[in-house]
């Protein structure tokens, strides 16, 4: 049986004690080295969180100005939406379709290829 101190010293070791207690069940609960390995990765966390830097603090004064800054630039977009003047699709001037129509595309073709018709190919 290993103590906590040893397997916080050899995470390998601690890695292959949590394994095998996840698959003994509830055995585990009785078992003093599973308990162990609970103690040392509990200690661990703890032992890592100490380690990593602290949240940084949150400045009020800088939290109040960026609300404010916010507010203000939504109530001068509203503003903006407010004074545009809303779009009435239904009575926008009609525009003429670029694309020509099909008459003035036939007349775009050549009279030789008009003139052949796919009978004239057949009987030469």
């Amino acid at each position: 049986m290993r103590s906590t101190l040893e397997l916080m010293d050899d995470p390998l070791v601690l890695e292959g004690v949590i394994i095998r207690c996840q698959g003994v069940g509830e055995a585990a609960s009785e078992d003093e080295e599973c308990r162990n390995a609970r103690e040392a990765v509990d200690r661990i966390a703890a032992a890592r969180e100490r380690l990593l830097p602290a949240k940084p603090t949150v400045d009020p004064a800088f939290e109040r100005a960026r609300e404010l800054r916010r507010a203000r630039e939504d109530q001068e977009r509203q503003q903006l939406e407010q004074q545009q003047q809303p779009v009435d699709v239904y009575s926008l001037p009609l525009v003429k379709d670029p694309m020509p129509e099909p008459s003035d595309v036939t007349a775009s073709i050549p009279e030789q290829t008009q003139a052949q018709s796919p009978t004239d190919e057949s009987t030469s």
